[in-house]
């Protein structure tokens, strides 16, 4: 678990299978607990998640509440769109083959 006590932000992370390729894969939980605010983007560098993970194009990310894949995610953090007041996100991170 990774938190950040001053901005109320949680991110838990899991591993999970399918194993593709002998890497697994990983759940993560981001939340955030603070009280007042819009939706914005939390953001955790992936190697920071996982370790040895350089990128987070190396994974589908696929979001595990609404059930879609996400196709434009590249770079080496994983961003989501987060509401406050115990708004979260939870997606899994799939190896590309």
């Amino acid at each position: 678990m990774i938190q950040d006590d001053k901005k109320n932000k949680q991110v838990w992370v899991k591993q999970v299978e399918p194993k593709v390729d002998n890497k697994w894969s990983y759940a993560v939980f981001y939340i955030d607990n603070s009280h007042i605010g819009d939706r914005y983007f939390m953001s955790e560098k992936i190697s920071t998640l996982i370790p040895g993970a350089k990128d987070v194009s190396e994974y589908t990310v696929e979001d595990l509440f609404k059930d879609e894949v996400f196709k434009d995610m590249k770079g080496s953090n994983l961003e989501l769109k987060v509401a406050t007041g115990g708004g979260c996100r939870m997606v899994k991170l799939v190896p590309k083959k």
